[in-house]
């Protein structure tokens, strides 16, 4: 079988470790592909990609300032999407509609419309998309969803109860008047990251939800801006920055499972993290500094949550990780954990190579994007009324008040 030729667009932050996993999986023993190209309008990024991919391939890759470029010179199979969020739905539909497959990072759009047309274009043209889901592929996330859904010692979800509290050191230092830049960071500006950090950080946790609980049907969110922020920009003028530091939000799940997510990352001194799972016998509770996203540190960093069962034991996560993979047949190993691998991004990237290999469907698709998308889409809408949202609502647009002005900027109305 040839290698499969993919493209990097955007040469970024993300993308870097998206590199990191093509990297891994190449020292791994994985020579099924091959970056033949890297995309981005500064040429610095792509001369920088070029080198370290010539670090762990013989061949180095081509490099594109555009897009149309890359497409026109036919030197990919498929295309890593690592752009900022408002280009997701330009760049995945112009590459679909040529032919190419698309992994995209998350959030799968900017809004809900904007992912619902990238989502069309999958369809239309029969090319695969992958959502770039890293933490729903990482070891503890999978052995959280087995212990659910498959071991069922501790029997049937009924709450959960997540807090991420953060804020500025204390004593802390006087506030000091940033430093000139050209422009507003894309994150800070909701016209092109969508929303603030329950959005950009949040869309895994939603994900993550969706996986443990099943459909959420309903939220409501209070969303603050405890400490506003602005940009110096050269000129003098100071623009504040779009996006809340605060939210506190309840779920309603089909299932009849309930819960509450609060987060801020502007409370002075705190430095909090509690991820609570009550079932029927027993519950989860992972309290480890730095786990910012998910139960058993989401692939991220080492957790030491504990699983509590009705028998009065006390469970460590490793060990359950450990149960977790040995309950796995060689096959379902390999498929969920490449070479061994468990870093989320370089599953992700396997994954994808090897759905156009053997032209199978990827594990978060559009409809999984969209769908973890569509929840953390609900927590603006209901910030921005007031009341609890519907979000199947949401998904189809029939509340938007908050996504409307970002739709109206793209033309996606």
């Amino acid at each position: 079988m040839s290698k499969t030729r993919i493209g990097i667009i955007g040469c970024g932050g993300i993308a870097g470790a998206h590199l990191e996993g093509y990297r891994l999986l190449r020292q791994r023993g994985c020579d099924c592909f091959e970056i033949t190209a890297v995309c981005d309008l500064m040429e610095e990024r792509t001369a920088a990609f070029a080198r370290d991919i010539l670090g762990f391939q013989e061949q180095a890759p081509r490099r594109f300032a555009t897009v149309e470029e890359l497409l026109a010179a036919g030197v990919v199979d498929g295309v890593d999407v690592c752009t900022l969020h408002a280009d997701h739905h330009v760049t995945c539909v112009r590459c679909l509609e040529a032919g190419v497959h698309v992994l995209v990072e998350k959030p799968l759009g900017v809004t809900v419309r904007a992912a619902r047309r990238i989502q069309a274009a999958a369809q239309r043209t029969g090319c695969i998309l992958s959502v770039a889901e890293n933490s729903r592929r990482g070891l503890g996330q999978r052995t959280m969803a087995w212990l659910l859904h498959r071991d069922r010692r501790l029997g049937a979800p009924r709450l959960f109860a997540i807090e991420y509290l953060h804020g500025p050191s204390l004593p802390r230092a006087a506030a000091a008047e940033p430093q000139p830049v050209e422009a507003v960071p894309w994150r800070q500006d909701r016209l092109l990251a969508g929303g603030g950090w329950t959005y950009d950080g949040g869309v895994h946790l939603m994900d993550s939800l969706l996986v443990y609980f099943g459909g959420v049907e309903s939220v409501y969110a209070e969303h603050r801006t405890l400490e506003p922020r602005y940009s110096l920009l050269k000129d003098g003028r100071r623009v504040p920055h779009d996006g809340e530091d605060t939210c506190i939000a309840t779920f309603r799940c089909a299932n009849g499972v309930i819960g509450h997510w609060t987060w801020s990352q502007a409370l002075p001194g705190v430095d909090y993290t509690r991820v609570a799972f009550y079932c029927e016998r027993g519950y989860v509770l992972d309290d480890t500094p730095g786990g910012w996203t998910h139960t058993f540190g989401g692939g991220f960093i080492g957790s030491q949550a504990r699983i509590f069962t009705a028998d009065g034991a006390e469970h460590r996560s490793r060990d359950l990780e450990v149960e977790y993979l040995l309950s796995l047949s060689a096959a379902d190993k390999e498929r969920l954990f490449p070479h061994g691998v468990q870093h989320g991004i370089a599953a992700e990237c396997h994954e994808f190579i090897d759905c156009l290999q053997h032209n199978r469907a990827p594990e978060v698709d559009a409809e999984a994007g969209l769908a973890a998308l569509a929840v953390s889409a609900a927590l603006y809408e209901s910030a921005a009324c007031g009341r609890e949202v519907r979000v199947d609502d949401v998904r189809h647009s029939r509340i938007d008040a908050y996504q409307r002005p970002i739709d109206a900027h793209w033309g996606l109305l």
